[in-house]
This record gives structure tokens, sequence and C-alpha cells, in this order.
């Protein structure tokens, strides 16, 4: 699966389950390290995940 779905799944689990650390959400989708999850999902949607879905 490529980043940009992943990415999108992400946001999807973050609107679904907003009690879930972005941590197991990383890890649910495959990403290993939540920093790179993090710096992913920054290149993809110009801002963090906290970020994201404190504005969702």
């Amino acid at each position: 699966m490529d980043n940009h779905l992943r990415i999108e799944e992400a946001k999807q689990l973050m609107g679904q389950t907003p009690k879930r650390s972005l941590s197991e959400i990383a890890e649910r989708i495959g990403f290993t390290d939540l920093a790179h999850f993090s710096k992913q999902f920054k290149l993809q949607e110009g801002v963090s995940p906290s970020e994201w879905r404190k504005n969702m």
C-alpha cells in the first residue's frame, strides 16, 4: 500500500476512533515508527497528525 492510501486510512481512523493514540494508528496502517508516520503525514497534508486531528 502506498503512503497516500495509508495516510487516507489514518485520517479515517482518527475520525472514527478519536481516543486511539497516533502510535496505535501508525502501527495499524503499517508504519513501524511514529516519527516516520508523522513526517509522511505532514508531507501529504501540510500539518502534523495531531494538528490535523485537533482541527477536524
